[in-house]
C-alpha cells in the first residue's frame, strides 16, 4: 500500500500458511460459507434474550404492526434512545421470515458475515497477500467477541461494520489517485451516514481516526501530504453523509408527532454502564481470544517499527485506527464490551501481520506449532460436538435434537477442514466449533430467556391471549429511603421486561398500568401479572376489593405471580 514492498513474511505465508494453489474465488466462497455457518447455525434455536435484546426486537415488531417507520415506539410510547436503521432492518427481516427470535438476530448475523468479507478484501490489499487477508478474516470469525455479538439482537455489530467500512474507504481513497479518490471519500461519508442512523453522533468517531492519521503523517512530514489527503475532495464529498440521514429526518419533520419525538430524542442518546478507567485493557484481550497473544505481539512489533514506516506499510493506518479508537473508548465514562466492535477489523489484521512476521523468523518452528495446535484444537472441536449435544439435551429437547446438533457440527467440522485453503484455516474451523459448543452450554446454564418463553406458553395453556393479559407496573411516588427506591425501581423494571417479552411472543401489545383497580375492572382483562411483593402490599390495603385467585407461573419467575379474576 504505502510502498511497493511485500509484508514481512509474505513469501513464507504464501507457501507455508497462505495462498497455495487455491484461486481467489475458491477462497472467497470458502470464507463466505464458513461465515454463514458460523453466524446462522442454530440462530433460531434460542428464545429471545432479555433486557435490551427483547426491547429492540419488540420495537421492530411494533413498526410492522403500526406501519409507522419514522417514529419509534416501545409499548406504544416513544423510544428516542436510538435512530431507526437497526429497527428498520429487523422489521424487514420480520416481513420476510416472520416475527420470531431468529429473524430478530438476522441483521447482526448478516453484518458479521459482511464484516468478515470486508476484512478479507482490505487485509489482502494491506498485507499484499491473499493468504494473509484470508487468515485475518478467519481469525475474525473465530474471535469470541465477534461470534458473540454477531448472534445477538443488538445494534453494535452493524454499527461496527459500518464504521469499519467507512475507514477502509478512507484509507483506500488516501492510497488512490485521480477521480478514484473522490469515490472512496464519498464512500467514507456514506458509510458514516448509515452508521449515524444506527448509533447517532458516536458514528463520527471515524472522523477522529482520520484526524489522527493526518496528524501522524504531518508529524512525519509525509511527502505530498496535501495531495494524498485531498482536503478539498474530502470535505467536498461531506454532503454524501446526509443522503441516508436526510429522508428519515425529513420524514420525522413532517410527522404529526415531530416535536414531541425530537424533544425526547435529544434528551436520550447515551446508554451504558460506568466502569473503571482500565476496563478496556482487560476487555479487549478477553473478547479477542484466542488471538490476543498475536495481537499483543503485533502491537509490540508495530511500536518497534514506528520509525520505519516503509516496513509498516498499510499497517500504519491499522495501528492508528486501533490506537485512536481505543484511547477514545477509555476516555469515555460510559463503557461496554460491545463498543469495541469497530476495533476488531484492524486488530485481526495486525494479528495476521504478526503471524507473517513469526513465519518469516521461525518458519519451521511455526509449522510445528501450527500442526500441534491444529491437533489439539481438532480434538477439542470433536469433544465440543458432544458437549453441545449434551447441553442441548439438558435443555429438555427430545433426543433427536441434540443428536442432530452434534451431527451437523461434526459434519461442518470435517467439511470445512477438508476444503481449507490454508493450514491455519483448519485451526480457525476448530475454534468456531468450540465457540458453538460454548454458546450451547451458556444457553443451558442461563435459562432466563427460556423461562420467559415457558411463561408465555403457560399463559397460552390457560387459554389467555395477549388482549386478556395485563401487567401491573408499580407506579408510586419515590420513597424517601434509598433501599426502598431501588426495590420499587427493580420491581417496575422486572414488570416492564415481562410485558415486553409477552408482547413479542403474543404478537400484540400487552396491556399495562399502575392502577390495579382499573386493570381489574377492565372487562377484557382476565388475568394480571404482578410482582408477589406488590400483590401482598395491595392485599394489605383495606380498600383492595377485586376478587380472584393467585396462580404460580411456570416460567422461572419466582417473584412474578398471576392474579386470575373470578366472576362476581
Amino acid at each position: 500500500m504505502e510502498t511497493g514492498e511485500e509484508p514481512r513474511g509474505a513469501a513464507n505465508l504464501r507457501t507455508g500458511l497462505g495462498d497455495g494453489p487455491a484461486p481467489p474465488w475458491r477462497a472467497g466462497l470458502y470464507l463466505l460459507a464458513l461465515a454463514a455457518f458460523t453466524m446462522f447455525f442454530n440462530l433460531w434455536g434460542r428464545a429471545i434474550e432479555n433486557k435490551d435484546y427483547v426491547r429492540y426486537a419488540e420495537i421492530a415488531r411494533e413498526i410492522v404492526e403500526s406501519g409507522d417507520w419514522l417514529v419509534l415506539r416501545l409499548g406504544g410510547e416513544y423510544y428516542p434512545d436510538k435512530p431507526p436503521l437497526h429497527f428498520w432492518k429487523t422489521a424487514w427481516a420480520y416481513r420476510l421470515l416472520g416475527v420470531n427470535a431468529g429473524a430478530a438476530r438476522v441483521p447482526a448475523a448478516t453484518f458479521a458475515v459482511l464484516g468478515a468479507a470486508l476484512v478479507w478484501l482490505y487485509g489482502s490489499r494491506v498485507l499484499r497477500s491473499r493468504g494473509a487477508g484470508l487468515l485475518a478474516a478467519l481469525m475474525l470469525l473465530g474471535t469470541f467477541g465477534w461470534f458473540w455479538w454477531g448472534r445477538r439482537t443488538r445494534i453494535d455489530m452493524e454499527y461496527g461494520v459500518l464504521v469499519s467500512a467507512a475507514l477502509v474507504c478512507f484509507h483506500l481513497g488516501w492510497e488512490s489517485g485521480g477521480a478514484g479518490r473522490r469515490w472512496w471519500y464519498a464512500g467514507f461519508w456514506g458509510a458514516t451516514g448509515l452508521a449515524f442512523l444506527d448509533k447517532a453522533w458516536i458514528a463520527l468517531s471515524g472522523c477522529a481516526v482520520v484526524a489522527a492519521w493526518v496528524a501522524v503523517n504531518a508529524v512525519r512530514r509525509t511527502p505530498g501530504l496535501r495531495a494524498r489527503f485531498g482536503p478539498g475532495v474530502f470535505f467536498a464529498t461531506l454532503p454524501v453523509m446526509f443522503a441516508p440521514v436526510a429522508p428519515w429526518a425529513l420524514g420525522v419533520w413532517l410527522h404529526p408527532e415531530c416535536q414531541a419525538y425530537l424533544d425526547a430524542f435529544r434528551a436520550r442518546q447515551i446508554a451504558g454502564s460506568r466502569e473503571w478507567l482500565l476496563f478496556y485493557f482487560h476487555a479487549l484481550p478477553t473478547y479477542l481470544l484466542p488471538w490476543s497473544p498475536l495481537l499483543l505481539f503485533g502491537l509490540w512489533q508495530g511500536l518497534r517499527l514506528r520509525r520505519h514506516p516503509a516496513r509498516l506499510r498499510g499497517l500504519g493506518f491499522a495501528l492508528t485506527w486501533a490506537g485512536t479508537m481505543f484511547a477514545m473508548l477509555n476516555l469515555s465514562s460510559i463503557k461496554d464490551h460491545r463498543y469495541l466492535l469497530p476495533l476488531y477489523a484492524p486488530c485481526v489484521i495486525i494479528a495476521a501481520w504478526a503471524a507473517a512476521g513469526l513465519v518469516e523468523r521461525y518458519g519451521a518452528a511455526c509449522a510445528r506449532a501450527v500442526a500441534w495446535a491444529d491437533r489439539l484444537c481438532g480434538a477439542a472441536a470433536v469433544i465440543a460436538c458432544a458437549v453441545a449435544a449434551g447441553a442441548t439435551l439438558h435443555r429438555g429437547h427430545a433426543l433427536a435434537v441434540p443428536l442432530g446438533t452434534a451431527c451437523v457440527l461434526f459434519a461442518a467440522f470435517l467439511a470445512f477442514r477438508r476444503w481449507a485453503p490454508l493450514p491455519l484455516a483448519r485451526l480457525c474451523v476448530s475454534v468456531v466449533i468450540v465457540l458453538h459448543a460454548f454458546e450451547a452450554v451458556d444457553v443451558s446454564r442461563n435459562d432466563e430467556a427460556a423461562a420467559r418463553l415457558r411463561m408465555a406458553n403457560a399463559l397460552r395453556a390457560r387459554g389467555l391471549a395477549g388482549e386478556s393479559i395485563a401487567v401491573f407496573v408499580p407506579d408510586r411516588a419515590p420513597a424517601a429511603e434509598p433501599a426502598e427506591r431501588k426495590r420499587v425501581a427493580r420491581a417496575r423494571d422486572k414488570a416492564e421486561r415481562v410485558r415486553e417479552v409477552l408482547s413479542f411472543y403474543f404478537d400484540r401489545l400487552v396491556t399495562w398500568g399502575g392502577d390495579f383497580a382499573a386493570l381489574a375492572s377492565d372487562p377484557k382483562v382476565k388475568a394480571i401479572i404482578v410482582e408477589k411483593a406488590a400483590l401482598e402490599e395491595l392485599r394489605a390495603d383495606p380498600g383492595f376489593s377485586p376478587r380472584g385467585g393467585v396462580a404460580a407461573l411456570d416460567g422461572g419467575e419466582a417473584e412474578m405471580v398471576l392474579f386470575e379474576k373470578t366472576d362476581g
